[in-house]
């Protein structure tokens, strides 16, 4: 008759080696030896800071990042309008650029497009629980009026 290995020798596996010898179990159908090896596993407490707060510094941080990539790009446009007001001697070259920067600004917002998808998402309430994993619920939806109605619209 089999008995049970002693405890002290289940109380020495290392969280890898406990986790391998788990699914080696569970691969070969040894339910019961999974079992002593979960069983087993040291417990241990954990404090942390305020979820609500850890939450809501999380987001802050979020929003910074996004923030600081919209900044980066228009960073970007200055850049290159520095290096042609700098380096390009025609002047008609520097003003088609700055003008083909603001023409695709400009052609954005005149679709009534918001600055980034990221934006067009409504904030949730509080203690309103939100799946995000969906890629494209933060894209910019559609205006379902045509060019025609957005460029003419009616009193």
């Amino acid at each position: 008759m089999a008995t049970d290995p002693p405890a002290k020798l289940y109380d020495q596996f290392a969280p890898a080696e406990r986790l391998t010898l788990v699914l080696e179990a569970m691969a070969r159908g040894d339910v019961a030896e999974a079992e002593r090896l979960q069983r087993s596993c040291p417990r241990k407490s954990y404090t942390q800071a305020d979820a609500q707060y850890e939450e809501r510094f999380s987001m802050a941080f979020d929003i910074l990042a996004v923030v600081t990539i919209d900044l980066r790009c228009m960073w970007g446009k200055l850049h290159v309008l520095r290096w042609v007001l700098g380096e390009v001697r025609e002047m008609a070259t520097a003003q088609n650029i700055n003008a083909a920067f603001a023409f695709l600004d400009g052609e954005r917002c005149g679709k009534g497009k918001r600055q980034m998808g990221f934006f067009s998402r409504p904030m949730p309430n509080p203690n309103e629980v939100v799946n995000y994993s969906d890629d494209d619920a933060g894209e910019e939806q559609q205006d379902p009026r045509s060019d025609e109605e957005l460029l003419n619209p009616t009193p």
